[in-house]
């Protein structure tokens, strides 16, 4: 797998995850991306844990790389989907 398309996966399953958070408390899914650099780091380091299954690792610039790509993902995502707010 690619590293751009699984870290863009990565992305856009986070931003999902959130909307459907949201809507199950009966909240709206609007405003700004709500999502932290920390979180998607952690979320793509899990992602590449299960996908290599202790084959090689990724090298701190890929994991660099693919954290700020995945965050990007999330957050176009997160915004092209927001619902109007009040």
């Amino acid at each position: 797998m690619r590293l751009a398309e699984a870290a863009r996966g990565v992305g856009e399953r986070w931003a999902q995850g959130w909307r459907s958070e949201l809507q199950g408390q009966g909240r709206a899914a609007a405003g700004g991306w709500p999502g932290t650099l920390g979180e998607a780091r952690a979320r793509v380091m899990a992602f590449f844990a299960e996908e290599l299954d202790g084959e090689e690792q990724l090298t701190p610039d890929e994991l660099g790389w693919a954290t700020k790509a995945a965050y990007a993902s999330a957050r176009r995502d997160w915004l092209a989907r927001a619902e109007p707010g009040d």
